[in-house]
């Protein structure tokens, strides 16, 4: 017979007891073996991405029940297959992300995961909003029996066995684990584990993400700015033109002045539980408006999201998935929406079309006379990203230009002098490289230096290296936000009256 609610109670405490018990049990047994030196690795080839997303679907239910978000970020240069323990490499890693969520009451947990820098190995990162960790007790907490304090202790279960466990699995593989926190201010776990590269790196068929040689373009509306980021970089690898929202109320404006300007936006990716509008409002209101209503919508929700079914059965999603979702599963979606969508073209470049961009380039974009001071000078292609980044500067009280290309950007240089230039690094005819050098090439005729903030998707060493190469001065990662984008912009422009920067 089924359960009844009292019985359901009884079962699940008793599954839990059970289950906590069997873990004491294998932590005492795998600290037996580790101590007496009798603990041997395997040595197999395995896909670290996959180990990645089964850790994070096994604690999904933990996290969801504290109402925290697990954010996964692999970097795309991430081999397909490593040599080593595939189950000690699990067991390290269930137990550093599962430490993060037993100390994080509110906020999220970033797993990070990238080649380490080195011929082989990878770097895992942990970071959580949690209590931190004050500097004394870094080391004591990989002591065995141990936890922070005596007061988390009593608050938090636990043999305290798993820090210790896991840092001497790590140096049983030749790496290390180490820690970095202060109270009240999080902690990050760093695990470097010197496993070898038996793989290529996975390769996306770029052409899969375009259609007659025009990147399909993504709107990312999120108001966590870490998934913004995430999202924007891993569309941006895979070939697509990505853009970000940081509500649902701008989401709706950019999607509007994009189809006011003839620039279709061919997906929306957007999470569900945002604050003020969330996902599902969002969504609705994006029907209600029959000339952006037809964009396919992928909702990013929660393990216990329940309603996924009626909103894609009632037509007001077209997909949904649950977070963090696994980056095959995210590229398969997309590839589906957009092939079972029929993508609306940009308007076609006729002379209205082209007086339209004009206007856009000069009375709307430029919001001041030619001849006035000019604070800020944008290049950037996207034309989503060029709404995006006009929002922010619109309101800030900067006079401002943004131009699509390198040359004309060069060009608006020599006649306007910007007090300083963004400089989106991927564009037509001239890119930011380019342009940057020569424009450093002209200045020293005049001694004079224009700071160049590069902007890019990808925040990976190298590209800064070759940014600073060229002669940029900063970086901005994308997705743009009006916090990022202002607060860099204060820092090199000090002089700056604040007149709504802020």
């Amino acid at each position: 017979t089924d359960l009844d609610e009292k019985q359901r109670i009884f079962t699940d405490v008793i599954v839990r007891s059970g289950n906590a018990l069997m873990s004491v049990i294998n932590d005492i047994l795998d600290f037996s073996k580790l101590s007496a030196g009798q603990m041997v690795l395997d040595n197999a080839a395995f896909d670290p991405r996959l180990v990645v997303n089964d850790v994070a679907q096994l604690l999904a239910a933990r996290i969801a029940e504290k109402d925290l978000e697990l954010i996964v970020r692999v970097d795309p240069l991430l081999p397909e297959t490593v040599i080593g323990d595939k189950g000690r490499f699990r067991q390290v890693l269930t137990n550093l992300v599962g430490n993060a969520v037993k100390f994080t009451e509110f906020g999220h947990i970033l797993v990070e995961v990238s080649p380490s820098g080195k011929q082989s190995g990878l770097m895992v990162k942990i970071k959580d909003t949690g209590c931190g960790i004050a500097p004394e007790q870094h080391e004591l907490i990989f002591e065995h029996f141990r936890q922070a304090d005596n007061s988390s202790t009593r608050k938090f279960d636990g043999t305290g066995l798993g820090l210790s466990i896991s840092r001497r699995l790590a140096r049983l593989m030749g790496g290390e684990i180490s820690v970095s926190s202060e109270p009240d201010a999080g902690s990050t776990f760093v695990f470097h584990a010197p496993l070898e590269h038996s793989g290529t790196v996975r390769q996306i068929e770029k052409r899969l993400a375009v259609r007659g040689d025009v990147p399909a373009r993504i709107l990312v509306i999120d108001d966590n700015p870490i998934n913004r980021e995430l999202y924007s970089e891993l569309l941006a690898h895979w070939g697509f033109e990505a853009a970000s929202a940081s509500d649902g109320a701008l989401g709706l404006d950019i999607l509007k002045k994009a189809r006011e300007l003839g620039v279709a936006v061919d997906l929306i990716i957007m999470d569900f539980a945002m604050p003020g509008m969330n996902g599902m409002d969002t969504a609705k209101l994006v029907r209600k408006d029959e000339s952006i209503a037809g964009t396919p919508i992928l909702l990013l929700t929660s393990m216990d999201f329940s309603a996924g079914g009626d909103l894609v059965k009632d037509h007001v999603i077209d997909a949904w998935l649950t977070k963090p979702a696994r980056e095959a599963d995210l590229h398969r979606e997309i590839l589906n929406l957009l092939g079972q969508h029929s993508r609306t073209p940009s308007r076609p470049a006729t002379s209205s079309t082209r007086e339209l961009a004009a206007q856009l380039k000069t009375a709307i974009k430029a919001a001041v006379d030619p001849d006035c001071e000019l604070d800020v000078l944008v290049a950037e292609d996207n034309p989503v990203n060029q709404l995006v980044i006009e929002q922010i500067l619109e309101t800030s009280g900067l006079t401002y230009a943004i131009v699509d290309n390198g040359r004309v950007a060069v060009e608006t240089w020599r006649a306007r002098s910007p007090r300083l230039i963004v400089m989106d690094i991927s564009m037509p005819v001239v890119n930011g490289h380019e342009a940057t050098m020569q424009i450093r090439a002209e200045e020293v005729a005049t001694g004079r230096h224009v700071p160049i903030l590069a902007v890019t998707a990808h925040a990976m060493h190298n590209d800064h290296d070759k940014a600073l190469e060229s002669g940029m001065d900063d970086f901005v990662t994308k997705p743009i936000s009006r916090t990022k984008l202002l607060a860099k912009i204060e820092e090199w422009l000090p002089k700056l009256d604040k007149r709504n920067v802020a």
